[in-house]
């Protein structure tokens, strides 16, 4: 017991500042995280977190299960959804701040990683919603610490890299591009010597066991999941998604006030004789970087690729500084320069500004994700509308189609309130859930164009147009803006959904 306490005692005097930051961190998502409305992929995991299994069609299950643990553990409402995701970010600065003392830094170090780290514009936004993004950047975030570990001369480390390379495999498959360009790294150094021991194949052994659920589900759903990579990827390319990656490394995964962190670190730690056992880190960053270039991925997949080069420049800074008034005081500016970048950062990627006003005008203007976030409530009140208008006789055979997940997703949330029918839906996962067995025959269609639905019924009619309280374009009220009501089907269900899989 009080070897516990002593460590834990030692743990908190080394530390403590980092769990400040994290902390901050935190802080600020949970008061902005109660803001606006959910994202239409926050629905879509929100509906899959009450169908959990071993994969689901669009992605691998941790993000669903981290929804399911929020609900259960604190309820519905927006910030219970997103305090995991808030968690991830700030959990990342603090690993940050750890990686920098493994490379050689002292506090100011470690501080000024973690504090350049959470001025990152990519990370910010992810940590305010429920999405995969911050649990993948966790992930890579922390197998990078337990390599450098592993190149810092602890064998033992591999079990970590393992675990973590495990669980990102289980949030989101890009962690393989990671995987693939440090093992790259690793053995064209002398470092290769660490692939010759037992918790090299232990961690590799504890990673597929991890993967292990999602394998086996892939494999009994005909590898689903890569038919859905490739739709997606090919529409990406065709809607111009994979230009600009080289840029967005600039912009938003690293963010313009930490490039020169970031630059320096790679600098650093690829000429300096007593960190030649860090060389491997440059290079896997490179080798990511080519990797995603030539497969045309988008730009925010290496949100976390740079941590361990800013926590290098760092560390840099701060051996630079020591010494000194002047040096001191050049040390302080930068510290106060990276502070009020994270306050700015915060103030533009994350739902803090009050609806309608300029700020908030300005966030829009950077991020039309935002936008998607108003509407869904009244679209579920519109469809009840409708069904409470029909006649007794065909509320009994009244159901309800949507054209993509965010709409399911919404009317499933919102719409238990109003005892609303099952949403049948074929996009992603809904497909797997199959369709209203009751088989409906008087239809609330949204998210679908009026010519696609003239093949299907026989009377298609406009009964109300989707919405939002502060009357902002988005897409749905840009996109599919008619709701419809269609009766005189003319194919069975069991038929339709037969042929009619599709991918968003």
């Amino acid at each position: 017991m009080k070897t516990l306490l002593k460590t834990t005692r030692k743990t908190l005097d080394d530390y403590w500042f980092l769990f400040l930051i994290s902390l901050a961190c935190f802080a600020v998502h949970m008061i902005a995280n109660a803001n606006y409305g959910f994202h239409r992929d926050e629905l879509q995991f929100i509906s899959d977190s009450r169908h959990l299994a071993g994969g689901f069609v669009a992605y691998p299950p941790v993000t669903a299960i981290m929804g399911f643990l929020a609900r259960t553990l604190f309820g519905e409402s927006l910030v219970a959804y997103r305090v995991f995701s808030a968690l991830a970010h700030a959990a990342i600065l603090f690993v940050a701040g750890l990686i920098a003392f493994d490379l050689g830094g002292k506090r100011f170090a470690a501080a000024l990683a973690a504090v350049a780290c959470s001025s990152w514009p990519v990370r910010f936004f992810s940590g305010s919603v429920l999405m995969y993004m911050i649990y993948d950047y966790f992930w890579w975030t922390l197998t990078a610490y337990f390599l450098i570990r592993v190149l810092k001369g602890d064998p033992r480390q591999w079990i970590g890299v393992g675990v973590s390379a495990g669980f990102g495999m289980m949030t989101k498959y890009s962690i393989v591009f990671l995987v693939i360009s440090m093992a790259f790294a690793i053995l064209v150094l002398p470092e290769r010597k660490h692939f010759f021991n037992r918790y090299f194949l232990a961690g590799v052994a504890l990673g597929l066991a991890i993967f292990s659920p999602n394998l086996v589900w892939l494999i009994r759903n005909d590898f689903i999941t890569f038919d859905f990579l490739k739709h997606i990827h090919a529409r990406d390319i065709a809607w111009g998604r994979a230009e600009g990656f080289l840029g967005d490394q600039l912009s938003d995964c690293v963010g313009y006030a930490a490039v020169p962190l970031a630059l320096a670190g790679a600098w650093f730690l690829a000429t300096r004789r007593e960190l030649a056992r860090f060389r491997a880190i440059p290079i896997w960053t490179v080798a990511v970087i080519v990797l995603f270039a030539v497969m045309k991925g988008r730009g925010y997949y290496t949100g976390a690729l740079y941590v361990p080069l800013v926590a290098a420049g760092s560390v840099l800074v701060s051996r630079m500084a020591e010494g000194g008034r002047l040096r001191k005081l050049a040390r302080n500016a930068i510290a106060v320069f990276f502070a009020v970048s994270a306050i700015a950062t915060a103030a533009i990627t994350i739902p803090l500004a009050p609806v309608g006003s300029r700020w908030f005008n300005v966030l829009v203007s950077l991020n039309d994700g935002f936008t998607e976030q108003f509407g869904w409530e009244e679209l579920a009140a519109d469809v009840a509308g409708v069904r409470d208008s029909l006649p007794e006789s065909e509320r009994e055979s009244f159901g309800i189609f949507a054209g993509n997940y965010g709409e399911a997703g919404a009317l499933e949330f919102y719409g238990r309130q109003y005892g609303l029918p099952k949403v049948m839906c074929c996009t992603n996962s809904f497909y797997d859930r199959g369709y209203d067995l009751r088989e409906p025959s008087v239809i609330v269609v949204v998210g679908v164009d009026r010519a696609d639905l003239s093949g299907f019924f026989g009377s298609v009619e406009v009964v109300a147009h989707s919405r939002n309280a502060y009357g902002f374009a988005n897409e749905e009220t840009s996109w599919h803006k008619e709701i419809y009501l269609c009766r005189k089907p003319n194919f069975t269900w069991s038929e339709f959904w037969k042929q009619h899989r599709s991918f968003g």
